[in-house]
């Protein structure tokens, strides 16, 4: 009930200024060394110079210790809503301050952020991302950390990195790379202890291809990702494959 109140809470502030862009955009993923399934729905909207968005993660539950060929044991996994003001510096400079809200099963992840872009004039846009995330866990719930204790309240840093290039005829490309660890506290475990895996960091790149040409509403897109496994059965770094279609409107 709490997150539903917090959703319309979000629609209706959707629809009390004037939307200049909106879109939902549906998303499949594959991580190939846990053999799991995931799907996001997401719904995006502009408002001058704010955006709104939320989305909902799901995917198959485990059946016997095993995740499920895809679209099968459906479960929720997440949900997020997400708000963003872009004030532009200079002609190509903008800064992007933000606020996203993760709900988990378990826990409720509070991520205050800020986006640094620049757009060049040859087409190539950079953009430099700082968030921490506040992670807390609901009762009866926690976090083995690095030190073996268990923890309901931790907390990190995240930055991500991204370049970006769209050709005349729409074929476009981003290249993305994401590092986090906990600075501050040295508590928050990345990855699985029982490894004997590097758990005080984590890091992934991803590369990614859409296709828009001028006058289309739809925009396929398609992304490999190198990730860190969370499983202690699967090898340290696993293949993401991410396919999606954005419908704008």
């Amino acid at each position: 009930m709490k997150t539903n109140k917090i959703a319309l809470a979000v629609i209706a502030t959707l629809f009390a200024g004037t939307v200049s862009a909106s879109s939902i955009d549906y998303r499949h993923e594959y991580k190939a060394g846990r053999q799991q399934h995931q799907n996001r729905v997401k719904l995006s909207t502009s408002v001058q110079a704010w955006k709104f968005a939320s989305e909902v993660k799901f995917g198959g539950s485990k059946i016997d210790g095993e995740y499920p060929s895809a679209f099968k044991n459906l479960a929720m996994t997440s949900s997020e809503l997400t708000i963003e003001h872009k004030t532009k510096l200079t002609k190509h400079l903008y800064i992007q301050p933000g606020f996203d809200l993760t709900l988990n099963p378990t826990s409720v992840v509070y991520k205050p952020q800020v986006r640094v872009g620049y757009k060049f004039p040859m087409g190539i846009t950079t953009k430099l991302r700082y968030r921490h995330e506040f992670r807390r866990y609901t009762e009866g719930s926690s976090m083995t950390g690095i030190d073996g204790d268990k923890y309901t309240a931790v907390n990190r840093s995240k930055f991500t990195a991204n370049v970006t290039y769209k050709f005349k005829f729409g074929l476009g490309f981003d290249l993305e790379s994401n590092f986090a660890q906990d600075f501050f506290n040295n508590t928050w475990a990345m990855g699985s202890t029982k490894r004997g895996q590097n758990v005080h960091y984590e890091w992934d790149y991803n590369v990614l291809a859409y296709y828009r040409p001028q006058g289309w509403n739809f925009q396929p897109y398609f992304e490999l990702g190198n990730i860190q496994a969370s499983s202690p059965s699967n090898d340290k770094r696993e293949l993401r494959t991410r396919v999606g279609l954005k419908y704008n409107f």
